[in-house]
């Protein structure tokens, strides 16, 4: 089987909740640690490889070739703050389509590459079921 070249991420407004793909974190050659950017005024959300001494950084580690898990932050919060900045609809899920920017191990999603994936709308097998990770994205409190 070949390994995918494209990233892939789903934003689930119904669950609160951002799924990272395998695939998308092998392709930023698994990393230990990871960062979520979200720049509404680009309309862009980033997933850039991190250390432990990043204050934001979640670890992704034991997410790697062989593991069968994706990468989920659950933040409803977070999810309710990026609603509004797109044409998401709440109580909806939406996989966002990827690029990888070479030599920055970092992948941008942008958000006109959202198709909505929720269950009454997406053909049989399109929605991934959730692997059970509970991980919370510190909220910055200053503008």
């Amino acid at each position: 089987m070949q390994p995918a070249t494209t990233p892939y991420m789903t934003l689930d407004f119904r669950k609160g909740r951002i799924r990272i793909y395998r695939a998308t974190l092998k392709l930023m050659n698994s990393p230990d640690y990871i960062r979520l950017l979200v720049n509404p005024e680009q309309q862009i959300i980033a997933v850039q490889a991190s250390d432990a001494n990043e204050a934001r950084a979640f670890r992704s580690a034991g997410i790697h070739v062989d593991s069968q898990k994706n990468f989920d932050l659950s933040s409803r919060a977070l999810t309710d703050q990026l609603r509004p900045c797109w044409k998401w609809e709440d109580g909806k899920s939406y996989r966002l389509t990827g690029r990888v920017i070479k030599g920055k191990d970092i992948v941008a999603f942008d958000f006109d590459t959202s198709v909505c994936v929720s269950p009454t709308e997406a053909p049989h097998g399109m929605i991934p079921e959730y692997n059970g990770a509970q991980n919370e994205i510190p909220i910055p409190t200053h503008h």
